[in-house]
């Protein structure tokens, strides 16, 4: 069952632009971009909070659609963006605000589109209707 479709407008931030590492007391730390990005999806998620408070328990399936045109070079070749590198700080930035876990996650797609549009859209789902194994 679908709980929530929610679309990130924009590139996503990846892991390898999420943190920043201060020289002087060598510690990483979240980017500005990353922050900002953390910022919006949290506001933007919080009418669904309610939606999900009886979720808190389930096993979930989570979708990561990334639509962009950036993924080919003018020749066709396929450059070196990795949808895996948004997972964490997707998750780090939805379920907190959600009130529920990421170690609910029973099944997690990942797909890239091509597209002239740059969006992500993330679903949601229960596992109640997906034969398990």
């Amino acid at each position: 069952m679908l709980l929530i479709t929610y679309i990130l407008q924009g590139s996503p931030v990846t892991i390898n632009k999420a943190y920043s590492y201060s020289v002087r007391t060598r510690l990483r730390f979240y980017s500005k971009v990353a922050r900002l990005q953390h910022s919006i999806i949290q506001s933007e998620l919080i009418p669904y909070r309610d939606k999900l408070k009886d979720y808190r328990r389930n096993e979930l399936l989570l979708e990561i659609n990334w639509h962009s045109n950036r993924f080919f070079s003018k020749d066709g070749t396929i450059k070196n963006i990795d949808v895996s590198n948004i997972l964490k700080l997707l998750e780090d930035a939805i379920y907190p605000i959600l009130g529920i876990d990421d170690s609910q996650n029973f099944k997690v797609v990942l797909e890239k589109f091509v597209d002239i549009k740059e969006f992500v859209e993330i679903n949601i789902l229960t596992r109640e209707n997906e034969q398990k194994n």
